[in-house]
């Protein structure tokens, strides 16, 4: 179980690479994407104008920051040998794997999102902006190691999750969260263990 609650801060960590990469380069990226706002001959003020950020703020911030807090939590609940820490991270690891696949999903659609929302907008400005372009331009702000990183991250979330849930589910697992006889009970059994044969 020192394992399975090892893993738990691993994919607490990989959460917060998301908010850590858009504290560090949230301004960066920003820049570059006014930059490629003026380079398709439109208003470099066209984002912010019409409240468009590719700054990490807000929500993007906070939500990976509780779930990596919780995950940390959860992995100390998980050594304690509780069983209602072990029917939790069972819950709990699916609902992950399913949320990571859910942002690898939105993460694909990206570029297709922002074209709809550019295209329904009223601004005649940003119905013209070229999402892909612009999502390119931001990506590129990001540095070279950011594709690894991720790779790493999806191991991390991926792996981590399942390992856990094999733990968990494995007879020396089960046998881990097992709820001791209270104190009382053990000591009723070892003195009646000690008399003699016939009393």
């Amino acid at each position: 179980m020192t394992i399975a609650a090892a893993i738990h801060p691993m994919i607490a960590l990989a959460f917060l690479t998301v908010p850590m990469l858009g504290l560090g380069y949230g301004g960066d990226v920003q820049a570059a994407a006014e930059a490629e706002v003026a380079r398709q001959g439109l208003p470099a003020s066209l984002l912010a104008d019409n409240n468009i950020s590719f700054r990490e703020s807000g929500i993007a911030i906070a939500v990976p920051v509780i779930i990596a807090l919780a995950f940390v939590a959860l992995g100390w609940w998980t050594l304690s040998g509780r069983r209602a820490a072990r029917i939790a991270a069972l819950i709990v690891m699916p609902l992950i794997i399913l949320a990571n696949v859910a942002i690898l999903l939105s993460n694909a659609g990206a570029v297709a999102a922002l074209q709809a929302l550019f295209a329904a907008s009223s601004d005649e400005n940003l119905r013209r902006l070229d999402a892909q372009a612009l999502f390119d331009a931001t990506t590129a702000a990001y540095p070279d190691w950011l594709p690894w990183l991720t790779g790493v991250r999806n191991v991390v979330v991926f792996g981590g999750s399942v390992l856990v849930i094999v733990l968990l589910a494995v007879r020396s697992g089960r046998a881990y969260f097992r709820t001791p006889p209270p104190a009382s009970v053990q000591q009723t059994r070892a003195t009646q263990s000690t008399w003699p044969e016939g009393r």
